[in-house]
């Protein structure tokens, strides 16, 4: 109870005096509540609290400042937060409700005595039910169902002058155990047999009117449950906020004035909200004895605030119909909030979860959520999340053709609409896609002022090397000579880094996995330092421009893989600070950083993340060490000024992305865990003015880059939006574009890198745009103040170059002469109808067709053909075929002579000696001298006699 101060409800400030010297000026409502203080005590403790203003929160302990947990007094005076039982007849009574009739549960509370009184003192007891007691000084059960006496023994006293905690827990009679605990600790275990009976229950001595109690009692706690050790031992000495499960009646004792004139304060107020409520009996209420009396065994549970705020996936700009999910992120909320979800502050009906699903939203929807948080010592105990817009839109779809000719432009449109304005943003290819001659890997993409540079392993006909390329504004041109290292045989390159220092490019890369850094500077690559700089093997090589200085960042495998960073003094590479290791164990995913004169590093140990920076030559720790959730991998630091970035996948979250920030003091989530909503591999991460843009390869096997803005993760330009299927992704930003590099699988595993504007200004404001590069386009139509984001459309600017190869059906174009051949022609990008122009020995033969044949060839005659490609994009469009020389030969044959015939009427006598004449159509002939002739097929010879009738002769040999 709190003594009015505000004479006439006006609000005054009240000056507290403690002792002799002022400590607080406290300012107080006129519905008596506390609305703040100011300091004006030194605590050497605390002295930067001296002479300012402090958030106070009114508790049952008194006034407790927020800033340091302190109880500070009460403008009442000390608050009586405990009973003194003066042992000769105080007792507190609270009779006898049903709800005192419980079989299992607990009995807790606080006392101080130095001497209870001999025999039995009661300290909470139910007669022929359940008790505790003192016994001459010794906690002690009495156990009515079979007269026994159970003890905590001697050596546990709680008669010091102290406060002790005592509990008693039970289950049912003759089954459950029942344990004594004292400060927390169980002391001893039995069998309790009694069973509960009609008699109320009393504090401080048996209901009857008997067995009174000296000294202090404080906390008393009433459970029809039975509160684990664990439990017990938590909140020995801690004052609950309310109303707890299972908590049937709680007496505080937080009443009167201690020591003061009491003589309205005459019950004891039950705490749980169950309203049974005690009743003091033969107290003074007045003095030093049987009255409110001050505590000092018990402290205050802090008042917490709740927070909750949410998230949406896929994000906050969909296609009408697709499902949404909201997350809501809870701080403070206890063990089960309940959570009311609401759209456009209507609540939705069924959604009581810490997820809401929809598939319904519409343009405009605002969707918030409410918390109510069950932990009694929430202050307020509802908490709001912050509004989520929805942008709800019924899909566009770009017209136009996918692909169109390299070096003009194809029509894109959607429906037009005069009251409509359309903005048109789309990823473009920097260059032709598949740029680079052969396969390119480990992709490191960097941009120096305006100008992008990639380097890359370079699949090379002489093998493996690293290639640097930059962009000149139309192609990407070699930076020297492709292949920088001057590779012997059997050394093995691998994976390089690029970096800046005064426009110079330097690049670090490993050969035969010891690490080397050149520069390309005069015209030539050129060793930056010795080569083979590192003691050992190394692996996770980074290369940076550290304020004019260059640092390196490795794991070196001949130091257990720990991680080391190196700065180059102008002649060698030297410890970055003071120790040449950073690391404590061997890492993985190692990241090297500079921003805003300070050098950063990331690496995981233990699948956990720590990020340290170099202050004054040592390496300190960034906020927490190893201090993400779940598994880090694929792990990638950036820098936004001072503040850092880390992003990675967790496989134990399916692989999803996680992004995380540190704030000053905490690294903490940006959105939510697994915002990407599918497996993300080949991840990185760059940072501009606050807004993290996260690229990586989605379950499609494409590329997308998502940025987090205005509390959500959203797609920048589309999703998926490679032509095909990407590796080695890496994303780098001039400020005003983000450019993205990989290797392109749908171009021969070559690099290709695509640019995105990062400025609001449209590529066109019509319904229709000439496109002339290969990207993903998406338009923006406004319309009444609303935009609306079309389906993406995915074009390619092709280059074709027609061939054409032809073969014979002679087998190695060899024959025999008179022997017809067919040649064939097989053409590559000849389009729909291509045409032939059959040449022999460079003159005209032949049809537009694409076999020709021939039976007139002679030795050394040379088969061509010209075709000429109906495709588009054919440049050029003629093509020639390899050549075919033909090999004519003419066989040796010998007479025949034929016998056997005779002229008997039916045939006539072609007997004789016949010569060799001629080949037809590749069969020999031979002629009498009369003009009979015979030919050798395939199976028989046939005969053609003077008279030119047919005959077949089948030979017998």
């Amino acid at each position: 109870m709190k003594r009015n101060l505000y004479p006439n409800n006006v609000l005054w400030p009240v000056l507290l005096l403690a002792s002799i010297m002022a400590t607080a000026l406290l300012v107080y409502g006129k519905d008596g509540r506390l609305l703040g203080g100011f300091s004006l005590f030194r605590d050497a403790a605390h002295p930067e609290f001296f002479g300012k203003a402090l958030p106070l929160v009114q508790s049952s302990r008194g006034l407790m400042s927020r800033a340091n947990q302190e109880v500070m007094p009460n403008p009442d005076g000390s608050p009586g937060e405990a009973l003194y039982f003066d042992g000769a007849d105080d007792l507190v009574n609270c009779g006898q409700p049903s709800a005192f009739s419980f079989t299992t549960g607990a009995i807790e509370l606080l006392l101080k005595t130095t001497n209870a009184g001999s025999g039995f003192r009661a300290l909470v007891t139910k007669p022929n039910a359940f008790g505790l007691y003192l016994n001459d000084n010794v906690l002690t059960v009495y156990d009515w169902g079979n007269g026994q006496i159970h003890t905590a023994g001697t050596n546990t006293s709680v008669v010091d002058g102290n406060w002790h905690h005592v509990a008693l827990t039970f289950g049912p009679p003759g089954v459950g155990n029942a344990t004594m605990y004292i400060d927390g600790l169980p002391v001893t275990t039995f069998t309790k047999t009694s069973a509960i009976h009609n008699a109320p229950l009393a504090i401080g001595a048996d209901p009857g009117g008997s067995q009174f109690f000296q000294g202090s009692i404080d906390e008393v706690r009433l459970w029809n449950v039975v509160r684990t050790p664990a439990e017990i031992l938590a909140n020995a000495t801690v004052e609950f906020c309310g109303a707890r499960p299972g908590l049937v009646a709680y007496y505080q004792f937080n009443q009167g004035i201690a020591d003061g004139a009491n003589p309205t304060e005459t019950s004891l107020l039950d705490g749980s909200g169950n309203g049974l409520n005690g009743t003091l009996t033969n107290f003074a209420l007045t003095g030093t004895t049987s009255n409110w009396t001050a505590p000092d065994g018990v402290s205050a549970s802090p008042v917490v605030t709740p927070s909750v705020s949410i998230a949406v996936s896929p994000g906050n700009s969909v296609n009408i119909g697709t499902s949404v999910t909201f997350t809501a992120s809870p701080t403070n909320g206890g063990a089960n909030p309940v959570y009311v979800w609401k759209n456009n502050n209507n609540i939705v009906l069924g959604e009581n979860g810490r997820t809401y699903t929809t598939t319904t939203l519409a343009n405009g929807d605002v969707i918030t959520c409410e918390m109510t948080v069950a932990d009694a010592c929430a202050d307020p105990s509802q908490a709001v999340s912050n509004s989520i817009p929805m942008t709800v839109i019924i899909p566009i779809f770009i017209d136009g053709d996918e692909t169109f000719c390299n070096g003009s432009s194809t029509p894109l449109s959607v429906p037009a609409d005069p009251a409509a304005t359309y903005c048109w943003q789309g990823w473009q290819s920097v260059g032709d896609p598949g740029f680079t001659p052969y396969d390119a890997a480990e992709i490191d993409l960097a941009v120096d002022g305006t100008t992008p540079y990639i380097s890359y392993q370079d699949f090379l006909p002489a093998g493996k090397n690293i290639t640097v390329r930059k962009w000149t504004g139309s192609e990407w041109e070699a930076v020297g000579n492709p292949g920088i290292i001057n590779r012997q045989q059997g050394q093995s390159v691998d994976v390089s880094r690029l970096a800046f220092v005064n426009g110079v490019p330097h690049v670090a890369y490993t050969l035969s996995a010891r690490a080397n850094v050149v520069k390309f500077e005069g015209g030539a690559w050129m060793q930056v330092g010795p080569p083979n700089f590192s003691p050992g093997n190394i692996g996770q090589l980074n290369l940076v421009n550290g304020g004019g200085n260059l640092y390196i960042a490795y794991e070196d495998w001949s130091n257990g893989n720990k991680a080391t960073v190196l700065r180059f003094d102008g002649a060698d590479w030297v410890a970055a600070g003071n120790s040449l290791t950073v690391s404590a164990g061997p890492v993985f995913n190692l990241n090297l950083v500079f921003s805003d004169n300070v050098l950063y590093t990331a690496f995981t140990e233990n699948n956990k993340i720590t990020v340290k920076k170099l202050d004054n030559g040592d390496w300190t720790p960034v906020g927490n060490e190893e201090f993400n959730g779940g598994i880090a991998a694929a792990m990638k630091l950036a820098l936004d000024g001072s503040i850092p970035y880390v992003a990675y996948r967790d496989p134990n979250n399916g692989n999803q992305g996680v992004v995380m920030k540190f704030d000053g003091t905490n690294w903490i989530l940006v959105g939510n865990v697994g915002f990407t909503g599918e497996i993300t591999l080949y991840t990185d991460l760059v940072v501009r003015n606050g807004i993290p843009y996260f690229a990586f390869r989605d379950a499609n096997f494409k590329t997308s880059v998502i940025k987090f803005e205005n509390g959500s993760w959203q797609n920048v330009g589309s999703r998926g939006l490679s032509l095909g299927s990407t590796s080695f992704t890496s994303l780098a930003t001039d400020g005003d574009a983000l450019y993205l590099a990989y290797q392109d699988i749908a171009s021969a595993s070559d690099a290709t890198v695509m640019k995105y504007s990062l400025n609001p200004e449209c590529l066109s404001i019509t319904e229709s745009l000439n496109v002339s590069q290969t990207g993903v386009y998406n338009v923006l139509v406004t319309k009444n103040s609303n935009t609306t984001v079309s389906e993406p459309k995915a074009v390619q600017a092709l280059i074709v170059t027609p061939a054409v190869r032809i073969v014979s059906d002679a087998p190695g174009n060899s024959i025999a002469t008179g022997t017809p051949v067919t040649f064939s022609a097989t053409p590559t990008d000849g389009g729909a109808a291509p045409s032939y122009q059959w040449k022999k020995n460079n003159n005209n033969v032949g049809t537009d067709s694409p076999t020709y044949l021939d039976d007139a060839l002679a030795d050394g005659d040379v088969i061509t053909v010209v075709m000429t490609s109906n495709d588009p994009c054919a440049i050029p469009a003629t093509a020639t075929s390899d050549a075919i020389e033909m090999e004519v030969f003419v066989p040796c044959y010998q007479n025949v002579i034929v016998s056997g015939f005779s002229d008997d009427g039916c045939a006539p006598n072609l007997n004789g000696t016949y010569f060799f004449d001629e080949i037809v159509n590749g069969a020999p002939s031979w002629v009498r001298s009369d003009g009979a002739r015979i030919y050798w097929t395939e199976f028989s010879w046939d005969i053609v006699d003077a008279n030119s009738v047919f005959w077949r002769l089948h030979p017998v040999w």
